[in-house]
């Protein structure tokens, strides 16, 4: 690197926002500026014993303490290696009904003990649970936690009315003592340019947050356009809540409280617009004038797949010529008079299938299936003409944005330029497709782009517990096979001409979504499936301790590497969990492998009455059979492929994974069974990130380890570029010699070539 790039990164370093759950870094040492809205108990504490009227210290936390006025000290001792975590809850009572979730600030004088922080918001009798990662170890740094990051655990109410705050830290595995310091918590108050209202009256029969995550891609997007927006659940909303709002958006409503029907009908009498997407209240079809025909899933009808939005005739002005988004779903619906079409739905060739994706009305627009996502490109740049569409005075505010983000952007640009690249290092991604980075990308395509920006190595997931997408004689083929072909062959082939090295990534024991029902059938007939604790059958998992199913991941394994890729690579070649496999064939065999007759079946070995020493035999055994299937394969590869690597995507934590999953990558290192290893770290925080692979490191012995980076994991508003530049770099800072990226997908097609302008650089 030049003398000029140095002065120029290290300048930039300085001052360039760095991304990570939303956290703006704050390079003081000083306790920060107070924001607005703090909880008056939090404000204005000022000894330690105003801080431990509201704050109770939980598992591995000594007493709440006050720092200095409006400033919490909280204090973490694992005292014993197995600590799993410390937390305290914060009585704070809050309304966050109309907030996108809250803002606090943070600081921790070692990040080191840490795997990784959580937060939860007590509602009713349930909680909201989600995650949050300081930049960096003993400095203040700005934490936003947004609620359409979160998930519903037991009965929630609500964001109106919150009791109790829970925060906590996780522990690595290893003694360790760390200061922790707290102020200004808050809501986050953004301009109301946009009310987004989420159906929480449908959450609470989908904990599974989905209606939160497309509310949150909808509200990121607007934000990345230079667009505020509310946050409200149709429970909670008020006349007062369109307040200043330009538009209304319903991202996935398949229900809406009467009363919040009622505000969005007369929000539309007054002239207010709406974008309303996928599954929407009947309000919208009678405000729109169009009626629901059905849902459609492409190819199930013998079409190509969706790809994304190409214009029509009658686009939004300022509209992309096409915009990717590879939904697998859409409504259909008569529209009326009053609809025409902005967009169809088109597939890889971006030929039009003929089905509206985006159609706009007088009363504003709708898309066809909930919006994915997109801060950048043509995906910002499609919702920027819709929300142009919807309101003049949006227009003008996205507009005037764009030259300040260029701004950004080419900070961003000088200071990855200024980055040093590496010799010999493994560069790798994991891809989930069997069929390359996109519907838009085959992989010879696939594999150019990869190599052209600098990386050396793909992981294609080409099979799971019960179904291969190549020629098998051990999994039944995928349902694509015929019309699609051998993804193996078509993998290898673009590899070879590019010299990219080819790991085939195998999931054991998870049926997942592209098995056969027939097939799954036959596992369930046969008792092959996972059973948990309560005896209910989960036919998506097979039993890790039935023979047959180790024969048939062995078998599988074993026929990949006959074909000679450079490599095999396990996935999921663990326990689903604590709860499973507890079938009748696991009792069998458990009693054999400890030599015992179990009476109390599966209390003895699971819950809270479990038998100690029983329970301690029982995680034995676990281990014992996830290892036979990698020691067997890897005996058998040695022998008679001897060229072919062994490698395995595993948890993060020596310690604690085989006892919660059965998962001893460690030994599996120091035995020599593998390779490499290649840890899930999808964490945020570059701080807790190098920590926790310096941890990984000391557990590998001779063995590779390759750290996975979570791009795809991060979220959608994070500076990805930057933030996978800076783990990069954490990893050689280690003396690591490559790094596994996750995953192969549209958030990586832009920062690829972001990173070969400099770690990835060649000559």
């Amino acid at each position: 690197m030049t003398g000029k790039n140095l002065f120029l990164a290290s300048l930039l370093s300085a001052f360039l926002p760095l991304a990570g759950c939303g956290n703006e870094l704050v390079h003081t040492a000083l306790p920060p500026p107070e924001l607005a809205d703090i909880p008056e108990k939090l404000a204005n504490v000022a000894c330690d014993e105003d801080a431990r009227k509201f704050i109770v210290s939980g598992t591995c936390a000594e007493p709440a303490e006050c720092d200095s006025k409006g400033v919490v000290k909280l204090t973490t001792v694992f005292n014993e290696p197995d600590a799993v975590r410390s937390t305290w809850d914060f009585n704070l009572p809050l309304d966050l009904s109309t907030s996108m979730g809250v803002i606090f600030d943070f600081r921790a004088d070692d990040l080191s003990v840490f795997s990784s922080f959580s937060i939860y918001f007590k509602s009713g009798d349930g909680w909201y649970s989600g995650t949050f990662a300081p930049e960096r170890e003993n400095e203040w740094c700005r934490i936003t936690v947004k609620k359409a990051g979160m998930k519903a655990e037991g009965k929630c109410e609500g964001w109106k009315n919150i009791s109790r705050i829970r925060i906590s830290g996780w522990g690595v595995g290893s003694k360790g003592k760390s200061v922790w310091h707290i102020a200004n918590f808050t809501p986050i108050r953004e301009p109301n340019d946009v009310l987004i209202v989420y159906s929480d009256s449908s959450l609470k029969n989908a904990p599974d947050g989905a209606h939160l995550k497309f509310a949150g891609t909808v509200a990121t997007t607007l934000k990345a356009i230079g667009i505020g927006s509310a946050f409200v659940a149709d429970t909670d909303l008020r006349e007062e809540s369109f307040d200043g709002a330009k538009a209304l958006v319903l991202p996935y409503n398949p229900s809406i409280a009467d009363s919040a029907a009622e505000l969005v009908r007369k929000y539309a009498e007054k002239g207010g617009k709406i974008l309303a997407c996928y599954s929407t209240p009947k309000v919208v079809y009678d405000i729109f004038g169009m009626k629901k025909s059905g849902t459609l899933r492409p190819k199930s009808k013998g079409l190509r797949g969706i790809a994304g939005f190409l214009r029509s005739a009658e686009a939004f002005e300022g509209q992309p010529e096409f915009a990717g988004q590879e939904s697998w779903i859409t409504t259909t619906h008569d529209y009326g008079p009053n609809g025409s079409v902005a967009a169809w739905w088109a597939d890889s060739d971006r030929n039009s299938l003929g089905i509206p994706a985006l159609v706009k009305f007088p009363q504003g627009v709708y898309m066809a299936h909930v919006w994915f996502g997109g801060v950048r490109g043509d995906s910002a740049e499609l919702m920027r003409s819709v929300v142009g569409y919807l309101s003049p005075e949006l227009a003008a505010k996205a507009n005037a944005h764009v030259s300040r983000k260029l701004v950004d952007e080419d900070r961003s640009r000088a200071w990855l330029e200024g980055l040093p690249s590496a010799t010999n290092e493994f560069r790798a991604f994991w891809c989930h497709s069997a069929r390359g980075l996109s519907s838009s990308h085959d992989w010879d395509s696939s594999i150019k782009f990869l190599k052209g920006n600098g990386f050396n190595a793909i992981f294609p997931n080409l099979c799971w517990g019960g179904v291969a997408f190549y020629k098998s004689s051990v999994l039944p083929p995928s349902s694509d096979f015929a019309r699609e072909g051998d993804a193996f062959e078509k993998c290898f082939e673009a590899c070879r001409k590019y010299g990219v090295e080819m790991h085939v990534w195998k999931v054991c024991w998870n049926l997942g979504s592209y098995t056969s029902k027939e097939f799954m059938k036959k596992m369930s007939d046969e008792n092959r499936v996972l059973v948990t604790a309560s005896g209910t059958k989960f036919d998506g998992w097979l039993c890790p301790s039935h023979p047959k199913n180790q024969s048939l991941e062995i078998s599988s394994m074993v026929e990949l590497a006959s074909k000679r890729p450079h490599g095999i690579h396990f996935d999921y070649i663990r326990y689903r969990g604590a709860d499973g496999c507890f079938c009748d064939g696991c009792k069998k065999r458990f009693e054999k492998f400890s030599g015992r007759e179990i009476e109390k079946w599966p209390s003895a070995v699971h819950g809270k009455n479990a038998v100690p020493e029983i329970k301690k035999e029982w995680q034995q055994f676990r281990i014992s059979n996830i290892t036979y299937v990698v020691k067997t394969v890897s005996d058998i590869v040695r022998k008679e492929y001897p060229g072919v690597k062994i490698s395995a995507a595993v948890f993060r934590n020596a310690v604690s994974d085989p006892v919660s999953v059965g998962q001893d990558w460690s030994s599996w290192c120091k035995n020599g069974y593998v390779d490499s290893v290649h840890n899930m770290d999808y964490i945020v925080s570059p701080a807790i990130f190098k920590n926790v692979v310096k941890r990984q490191k000391e557990a590998v012995g001779n063995a590779k380890i390759y750290p996975g980076i979570g791009l795809s994991c991060w979220p959608e508003d994070a500076q990805a570029e930057v933030l996978l530049a800076r783990q990069i770099m954490a990893v050689r800072e280690l003396g690591l010699t490559g790094f596994t990226v996750f995953n192969f997908d549209r958030r990586a097609s832009p920062v690829l070539p972001l990173m070969r302008l400099g770690v990835t650089k060649e000559d």
